[in-house]
């Protein structure tokens, strides 16, 4: 199975919380397929911090859509690059067939 990358939309983005909403293409959406996703983060060069894992869960919009919230995000700037991971695994029969990870920052534009 190829591992897709899900589009990537922050819905909402302030020092309080971040809301981002992670979705598939329906036709990497096979027959009983699982996806199990989550954030962790933040993680910053030359700064300690304290990673916290943030689970995805199916959004109610449309299927193969998962909804993360972040409370009180660690924004990217140029002189703190805060990142987070986002990790999907792909399950099928109860065994993982395919994983996906990448970077997210955290910026208004």
């Amino acid at each position: 199975m190829d591992t897709p990358t899900p589009r990537v939309e922050i819905r909402h983005l302030d020092p309080v919380r971040a809301e981002l909403v992670f979705s598939f293409d329906p036709e990497h959406l096979v027959a009983n397929l699982e996806i199990r996703g989550r954030v962790i983060g933040p993680r910053c060069p030359g700064v300690s911090t304290v990673e916290v894992a943030y689970p995805a869960r199916p959004a109610d919009e449309n299927v193969g859509a998962f909804h993360v919230t972040v409370p009180e995000p660690s924004m990217w700037e140029p002189e703190c690059p805060f990142l987070y991971e986002a990790i999907f695994e792909f399950w099928r029969w109860g065994s993982c067939v395919g994983k996906t990870a990448f970077p997210i920052g955290l910026r208004k534009a």
